[in-house]
């Protein structure tokens, strides 16, 4: 089966939906499928198609006088937007013819989204838009709304995103919840008291992901006399805004900036961690990291919010809070100061990990849903 995923960018960017992609296509090749990756190349990066682990990477073209208008999804320019939108449709039908596709597995509203769409439906291809955030009234795009209100077929990472997208929907649409699932290593069971006590946080430095959060917890907790140190992995726009804050803070010799790790070094930084640490102080869809963390056994401290209770089970494999400082920094020391609750709540991680976040378990549920979407059944 030849699936086409269309997403809104790809390796080597890094992000959570490329990461979702990138486990689910690796695991499609092992299982004798054919995934093609379809990304738009806005700034013309790349000449030619290329691979990530044996799947294809198509990079889409646009005309050279184009300037993508993002909060529509379609490329517009003027007195020349006809004629250049007419020959990104026509790219997009040749994409198409040329490779088939028995599936269109979009993941995330581009600017290619609306061509592919409507080619698709006029030869009879089945199209699954795969939900990877949660929609709330006052910040969903209009791209993003056009696309739940004419899908046939969703897939949601989690129930909190299914239930923001009530309404938005057809009465007809299929919606279904797949939990994300990661290829699960073998890692040793740790004992705490061989580790100095230190915390990850990992991800895109933005507002939404709360590091700033995150960092004050960690100065609070400095304020203890507990000796530990917080490491903070990725990249972003807020990396000057928390370097300051770090520096306002006095906590500049107990706070390091990794930067951005490749899959292994993660996994060990997480490892070798006492707890893992998501701060998000709204929303948070799902939560790879967190399902990473509790794979290599460490338990995971998150806020109680969007998909995270899906993941992280409270007082089992970590502990759900509130986002605010005092309320993270009480409960890593509370974690800190209970050895038997480190090792308990990672031996439980990596059990549930194995049990509910497998690529296995992840990649047979979206196999399933391809089949029922070629079946022609209806909801």
């Amino acid at each position: 089966m030849r699936i086409l995923h269309l997403v809104s960018n790809f390796h080597p960017f890094v992000g959570g939906v490329e990461r979702v992609v990138q486990e689910l296509t690796i695991f499609q090749v092992k299982n004798g499928m054919d995934p093609i990756v379809v990304f738009p190349d806005r700034l013309g990066k790349f000449t030619n198609e290329y691979e990530v682990s044996s799947v294809r990477v198509i990079p889409f073209h646009f005309p050279k006088l184009v300037l993508p208008w993002f909060m529509i999804g379609i490329p517009l320019k003027g007195k020349y937007a006809t004629a250049e939108v007419a020959k990104i449709f026509a790219d997009c039908r040749n994409l198409i013819q040329k490779e088939k596709p028995q599936i269109i597995h979009i993941h995330a509203w581009s600017e290619i989204s609306l061509p592919v769409i409507n080619i698709a439906r006029s030869i009879g291809i089945p199209v699954i838009f795969h939900a990877h955030q949660e929609y709330f009234s006052d910040s969903i795009r209009p791209g993003d709304q056009r696309m739940l209100s004419q899908a046939s077929h969703v897939i949601t990472v989690s129930k909190a995103v299914e239930k923001s997208i009530v309404n938005r929907t057809q009465e007809s649409t299929r919606v279904k919840t797949i939990h994300n699932g990661i290829e699960i290593r073998e890692f040793p069971n740790k004992d705490a008291a061989t580790y100095k006590r230190n915390i990850v946080m990992a991800g895109r430095f933005s507002v939404e992901k709360g590091f700033d959060l995150g960092i004050r917890a960690f100065s609070k907790v400095l304020e203890s006399k507990v000796d530990c140190d917080l490491f903070v992995i990725g990249n972003g726009p807020e990396k000057a805004n928390l370097e300051v804050l770090v520096h306002d803070l006095g906590i500049q010799d107990k706070v390091f900036f990794k930067g951005v790790l490749s899959k292994d070094e993660l996994l060990y930084a997480c490892h070798t961690a006492t707890c893992v640490l998501i701060p998000t102080p709204l929303s948070e869809s799902f939560s790879m990291l967190a399902v990473e963390a509790m794979s290599t056994g460490t338990p995971v401290i998150a806020t109680n919010v969007g998909g995270l209770p899906e993941v992280v089970q409270n007082g089992v494999t970590g502990y759900l809070v509130e986002p605010s400082p005092e309320e993270i920094s009480k409960t890593i020391l509370h974690l800190f100061r209970d050895e038997m609750s480190i090792k308990e709540f990672g031996q439980n991680a990596q059990i549930i990990a194995k049990k509910n976040f497998s690529v296995q378990r992840f990649g047979q549920e979206i196999a399933n849903e391809y089949a029922f979407a070629l079946s022609g059944t209806r909801k």
